[in-house]
Formats: C-alpha cells, sequence, structure tokens
C-alpha cells in the first residue's frame, strides 16, 4: 500500500522584505556573532580552533555578501518557518547530549563546539535560502543537523576545520543533489548521513581516523546507565509523532535475528559486548528515520529498516578486515539505502500484492497503523533490552575465559579489542586484560614489553596491581631495561596503595639495598603491611628483620616471636613455625616455653616440613624442659619426616625399633628403617644398618 508522505505542522509568517540595511545588519550579526564563539575559553585552547572558527566566519561573510551583491537588483526577504521535526527532533538530541554528558566529560568539553557550528549552519541555510528563493525561511532546521551530525562524529581540535566542511557537505546534498518522486522533487540523502559518509570514507581510506573521535563517542554511550532505554524512550517519541517506528523496528529486529543466527552456527556473538552496538541503536533511532529520503510505502519502509540492520554485520567485517575502527559502520549504509528507496516501494509493492486482500489492511487509517507499530516496537524492545543491556561479552572476563581455551582465537581476538578499547577510555580493567594477553601470548605474539606499557598506563590510572607488574619488569628486566630505583619507587606507590604482595617485595629490595641504600627501618614499615594483609611469608621475613635489626631499627626480639608465630598461626607458613618454635625452646626474646615449642615444630610437621618432625620427634621421645615423654607419638613424628625424605627421620625410626622404644624390639623392621635413612643421605643410618 503506497502512502504519501504527511505533511508536518508548521508555524508560518509572513514574508517580510527587507531593506539593503536590515539584510546587511543580518550578514553581519551572523558572521561576526560565528567569529565571536572563536574567543570563548574552550575555542582559545588550540590556536587551529580559533582559526577554523575564524575561517568558517570568513567563508559565510563571503557567500553572503555574494548573494547579496548579486540579488540587488531584487528584494530580498526573511519569514519565520516553525516546522515541528525540526524543534522536536532539536529537542530529542540535545536530551542526548545532555544525560550523555552527565556520566562522560568529553562530551561537555566538545559541546562549546557545537555553537559554531550552528551559526555557520544558519549562515549557510541563509545562504541558499536568498540565492535559490530570495527569501530566507528562519526557523529551527539547522539545529537537527547539528545534533544528527555530532551524535557520531566529532573532528579533534587540530582538524576542527573538517566539521565544517562536514556541515558544508549536508547543505550542499539537501539542495543540490535531489530528485523527483512522486512528482515531488526532493533530496535523494538523509542530508546529515551524508555529510557523515562523505568525510568518513577518505578517513578510512587514508587510515586517519585517529583525528576523530569516533571511537570515544561510540562507546561512552554506554557509560551512562541505561542509556539504551534513554535512546528508545526519545526514539518513541520521534516514532509516534511521525511515524517512523516500523523503519527503527525492522532494522534492531534484523540485526538481532543475525546475530543469534551467527551464535548458533559458531557459539560466538559477533558483536561483543552487546546484541546491537549502542552507537548502532542510536543510529536506528535518530539517524534512518528521515521519512523524505526513504521509502514510501509501509513494506519498503520495513526492507528498508531490515536492510541497515543487515548491512551492519558485512560492514563492520570489511572495516576491520581493512584495519579501520568499527565504529563507521552504522554510517555507510544510509546513502546506498536512499538510493534503493524507490526500488525498495517496487519490490514492497510486489510483496504487498502477493498477501491476500483481507490482510492488507487497507481500511486502517495510515495513523492508526503508525501508533499500531509504536505499541509493537515497545513491545518488541521490552523482549531485546535483557541482551542488550545485559549482554555474556559486556566483560571483558566472558572472552578471557573463552580465549584461554585451545581453539577460541575469535574469544581472543573479541578481547583484545574490547579490553583496548577500554584502556583507550581510562578504565584500568581493559589495560590488565591486555598486558596479560602480551605476556602470556593470549591471541597475539609474546611481548614484554608491550605488557609492560599497558600495565604502566593501568598503574597511571591508581591500580596498584599494575604499578607491581611494572616494578617486577623493571627490576628482572622482562621488556625494559632493568631499573631497580625505579622499580623500587613504583613498589613504594603500590604499597602506599595498600597492596600486600608490593609492600613484601618493596620490604626485600630496602633490606637488601637494591635501587637505593640499605633502610632497615623502612623495611620493618612495609614488611609489617604486607604482613596485615597476608600472615605468611611477609611475617616470617619481618620476624627475621626484627631478630637482627639493621641501620636506624634495634632489633625487637619478642616482636620478632609474634612475627614467627603470626606466620604459623595464621599464614600456615611451616618455616614460620619452625622459627618461633625455636624462639621458645630457647627463650629467645620470649619466656622458655619447650611444650609450646614442641606444638610448633609439630605443626611444621602438619605442613609437610620434615625438619620440624625430627625436632619434635627429639623432644619427645627424651623428654625434659617441662615436655612430658610421647613415644606413640616421637614413632609417628619420625616416621612422618622419613615419609618426607628425611634421612635423619628414617635412622631415628629404626632406632626406636632397634631398642624396643614404644614398641617390641624388631631388629628387621629396624634394619628396614636404617635403609631407608641411609638412602636419603644419613650416615648415622648407613653406621647403624653396618
Amino acid at each position: 500500500m503506497q502512502t504519501a508522505h504527511p505533511v508536518a505542522p508548521s508555524l508560518q509568517g509572513p514574508v517580510r522584505a527587507l531593506s539593503q540595511g536590515q539584510a546587511d545588519g543580518l550578514i553581519a550579526a551572523l558572521t561576526l556573532g560565528l567569529a565571536a564563539t572563536a574567543l570563548l575559553p574552550r575555542m582559545r585552547e588550540s590556536p587551529t580552533l580559533m582559526g577554523s572558527i575564524l575561517a568558517a566566519a570568513a567563508v559565510v561573510a563571503f557567500l553572503l555578501l555574494t548573494v547579496r551583491k548579486s540579488t540587488s537588483t531584487r528584494p530580498l526577504s526573511l519569514q519565520r518557518h516553525i516546522r515541528r521535526p525540526h524543534w522536536v527532533q532539536a529537542i530529542m538530541h540535545s536530551s542526548i547530549f545532555i544525560y550523555w554528558g552527565m556520566y562522560v566529560e568529553l562530551v561537555g568539553h566538545e559541546a562549546w563546539l557545537f555553537l559554531p557550528q550552528i551559526l555557520f549552519a544558519y549562515g549557510l541555510d541563509l545562504y541558499f535560502g536568498w540565492k535559490n528563493h530570495g527569501n530566507w525561511r528562519l526557523g529551527f532546521g539547522p539545529l537537527p543537523i547539528i545534533g544528527s551530525t555530532n551524535l557520531f562524529l566529532w573532528f579533534k581540535d587540530d582538524w576542527y576545520y573538517l566539521q565544517f566542511l562536514m556541515v558544508a557537505l549536508v547543505f550542499f546534498s539537501r539542495e543540490y543533489i535531489k530528485w523527483r518522486r512522486a512528482d515531488r522533487k526532493t533530496h535523494i540523502f538523509n542530508p546529515s548521513a551524508f555529510g557523515l559518509t562523505a568525510l568518513s570514507i577518505p578517513l578510512i581510506l587514508t587510515h586517519n581516523a585517529d583525528i576523530t573521535y569516533g571511537v570515544e563517542i561510540a562507546t561512552t554511550l554506554g557509560w551512562a546507565p541505561g542509556m539504551f532505554f534513554w535512546i528508545f524512550g526519545t526514539g518513541l517519541i520521534v516514532q509516534f509523532l511521525f511515524g517512523t517506528a516500523l523503519v527503527t523496528m525492522s532494522a534492531a529486529l534484523a540485526a538481532f535475528a543475525i546475530d543469534a543466527a551467527y551464535f548458533q552456527s559458531t557459539g560466538n556473538w559477533f558483536f561483543i559486548d552487546s546484541a546491537i552496538p549502542i552507537a548502532v541503536f542510536l543510529g536506528m533511532n535518530l539517524l534512518i528515520t528521515d521519512p523524505v529520503t526513504s521509502p514510501r510505502s509501509k513494506m519498503g519502509k520495513l526492507l528498508f529498516g531490515a536492510g541497515y540492520g543487515a548491512l551492519v554485520f558485512p560492514l563492520l567485517t570489511g572495516l576491520e578486515a581493512i584495519d579501520n575502527p568499527s565504529y563507521f559502520d552504522k554510517l555507510l549504509a544510509v546513502p546506498v539505502l536512499n538510493l534503493m528507496a524507490p526500488l525498495l516501494d517496487k519490490i514492497g509493492a510486489l510483496i504487498t500484492g502477493l498477501v491476500p486482500k483481507g490482510l492488507r489492511l487497507e481500511g486502517v487509517s495510515q495513523k492508526a497503523m503508525d501508533n499500531a507499530f509504536v505499541v509493537i516496537w515497545a513491545l518488541a524492545f521490552a523482549l531485546l533490552h535483557p541482551r542488550l543491556t545485559d549482554h555474556p561479552g559486556g566483560h571483558p572476563s566472558y572472552w578471557m575465559e573463552m580465549c584461554t581455551e585451545e581453539g577460541k582465537d575469535f574469544a581472543c581476538r573479541n578481547l583484545r579489542l574490547l579490553a583496548d578499547q577500554e584502556c583507550d577510555l581510562s578504565r584500568v580493567e581493559g589495560c590488565l586484560y591486555v598486558a596479560r594477553m602480551y605476556r602470556e601470548g593470549l591471541g597475539v605474539p609474546p611481548n614484554l614489553t608491550h605488557a609492560a606499557g599497558y600495565a604502566g598506563r593501568a598503574c597511571e590510572l591508581g591500580n596498584a596491581v599494575a604499578c607491581m607488574e611494572l616494578a617486577v619488569a623493571f627490576r628482572d628486566g622482562l621488556g625494559l631495561s632493568p631499573d631497580a630505583s625505579k622499580a623500587r619507587a613504583l613498589l613504594g606507590k603500590a604499597c602506599r596503595a595498600d597492596h600486600g604482595p608490593a609492600c613484601y617485595t618493596l620490604g626485600q629490595m630496602l633490606m637488601a639495598g637494591q635501587g637505593g641504600a640499605p633502610d632497615a627501618a623502612g623495611a620493618a614499615k612495609a614488611l609489617s603491611s604486607a604482613c596485615a594483609k597476608d600472615a605468611g611469608p611477609p611475617c616470617n621475613e619481618l620476624g627475621f628483620l626484627l631478630q637482627s635489626g639493621g641501620p636506624g631499627l634495634p632489633p625487637d626480639l619478642p616482636q620478632a616471636a609474634s612475627s614467627f608465630a603470626k606466620a604459623c598461626d595464621e599464614g600456615e607458613l611451616a618455616e614460620g613455625c619452625m622459627n618461633a618454635a625455636a624462639a621458645w625452646v630457647t627463650g629467645r626474646g620470649v619466656a622458655q616455653d619447650a611444650p609450646k615449642g614442641v606444638r610448633y615444630f609439630a605443626k611444621a610437621c602438619e605442613l609437610k616440613l620434615a625438619p620440624g618432625c625430627v625436632n619434635a620427634g627429639a623432644m619427645l621421645a627424651t623428654g625434659g624442659q617441662g615436655v612430658a615423654p610421647d613415644l606413640d607419638r616421637a614413632l609417628t613424628l619420625n616416621r612422618a619426616a622419613c615419609e618426607l625424605g628425611n634421612g635423619v627421620g628414617c635412622t631415628r625410626t629404626g632406632t626406636m625399633y632397634g631398642r624396643g622404644m614404644g614398641v617390641p624390639v624388631d631388629a628387621a623392621e629396624a634394619r628396614r628403617w636404617y635403609k631407608r635413612g641411609c638412602e636419603a643421605g644419613d650416615q648415622a643410618g648407613c653406621g647403624a644398618l653396618g
């Protein structure tokens, strides 16, 4: 069913003829206003920005003075012309920018650059109005043009003049690239999409996409909580007022269906972090919905939207194949589909002709059908949004887990894309993932220098783990020139951030004098911090330091014994148990307590340290110093020592069997244990066996 494009209501004022002075005043106001924006603080950050704005003002002045001179024989006029599509879209675009800017500082920083573009657009609008019609229809028309182009592409400061070129191409295509459709001459291309595509193609061909903030735009959109819902809500208002829901809905459903089919056939999501990338979803709602450049029929609109959703896939694949960012995928399809609009209407008519007349809904008004599509799209979005906002691939850990499995190269690729992107946007976790990929050779050739570089980026962002990794790289020369002083400084930074392993490593370096003079007091402080986090080796190391002391650190034997005990009791460190046992058996820094020493020796044995078994067994076999003899337990401990490969434990077990200590005398069993002791290297066992 063919439908004419509804004429949106507008508020038109009377045509007012302008005197020469009034026309000149209007020209001066626009050009001087545009030039004055170069004096704003944001513009003064870059000479190129200021120069670009002044050059744009000069272009506007030249064009307007040229048309003023060429039409001097006929009066120029001005007419108020307020159209609802213009101000509604301007409000919707502004709402996106405002909400987005609440969470992304870059948006607010770049928003100042919209003002010169708006004034430049009004200047071009005035020029073409006077040149082609002698009348300027003053309204909100330039605002949605600037809004839609800036939703998708910003040039960096040194290339800002290209932003004005893009705006100029938008107006050029609107005024001069036209055809006749349904007895009406209209522009062929969606103006904003034409300007965006016209600038994108050279960037792709020359591999200069990095002169724009395209990647930042495409990714930071998702930083604002619930941005999918925000885009959907603003788009729904436009769709309800102007009947474009069918285009958006068909685009979203096509993209979702293709992604789901791809997953079923490959086990991999095509898009990394969402069923539909958020920037593509924005394009579906606020870029492709221009009624003038899309098909007229309902079936044509459906094909148009589905085509946009489908073309994203080959475009993204092609862009990545030629080593270009994928964010151009949402732009390049629109001009192609604009050219196909009449053909899509014809194909739609053929498809509609195959539908039985009773199912064509020919008696239903266009407005009723448009409203029905809005409701259907809202229901469809309710079903889709879990895969948009809570996609499994939205976190690098999903791809890391798959990347570490054999044969999952695609997962490593996706991990690299997502993590590298997050690192570029100053997200620490992304930097850490890429550092690990280079360190372990996951999906990329191992490169310790690159790994250290990404760790350094994460360290700069305040991540203590990354600072620790970078310090080790400097200390051991892993991809970097060895530099113990840098390692020591980085460990200090990580330790101050309460990172236990960094404090432990720092304490060791300070004790050894690596990267600077020995610092016993500093080492004790660092080890104490590490001990509070991990009561194993750091507490044991602290005990040794406190036993011996050092420059600026007098020995503290009681605290040393406590540190050894903590390493044993809380850290389950066998060496700590041995040192604690020695302290209480000898009374070094604490009241002598041999039974307590035996308990620590026995715990070292439980932790599979053979000397603890031997020492506890010896003390229980002989008794004394308050230790009650316990031959059964002594035999068990000596056997345990032997099983751990300790020859002394084997020999002492043989002695207990040979002498009948807690067991009946058994010469054969004694010889068997003596033999094991001798084989384990204990000379006493060899002698006893002989």
